[in-house]
């Protein structure tokens, strides 16, 4: 039904923005392919993704840290863009390589803007 809604805004003439996380419990590494396939679809003007982060004072840090899963308090991380928590189908250390650039692909790929400066960059580097 999400899909349907979107193309009939789209329809209508209204830019749509999207804003898609991961790192949810019961994720997995297909996760994201799935995420970048739904934004593929609903095709937003500008899309954006990042990773959850557990806030302190967040019902979802307390969890987390009774939890013993929290393994990153250095606060410069908590940007969203770092797994500062240990996610069972998600290693920390791996995601934390990737996902710069899985956030790159994804931006540059599923979104209006982002194939627009995809041939922005490729007209200027062939010119």
């Amino acid at each position: 039904e999400y899909i349907a809604l979107t193309k009939k805004i789209k329809a209508a003439g209204i830019h749509r923005k999207a804003q898609f996380m991961c790192g949810f419990d019961g994720e997995n590494w297909l996760s994201l392919f799935h995420i970048w396939l739904f934004c593929l679809r609903v095709f937003p003007f500008m899309g954006a993704v990042s990773v959850v982060t557990p806030f302190p004072g967040t019902k979802i840090f307390e969890k987390l840290f009774n939890d013993e899963r929290v393994i990153n308090l250095n606060w410069e991380k908590y940007t969203g863009f770092f797994l500062v928590y240990s996610h069972p189908g998600y290693h920390h250390v791996l995601m934390n390589i990737i996902f710069p650039f899985f956030i790159s692909f994804f931006v540059l790929t599923a979104s209006g803007m982002g194939l627009f400066l995809t041939l922005l960059m490729l007209v200027f580097h062939f010119s």
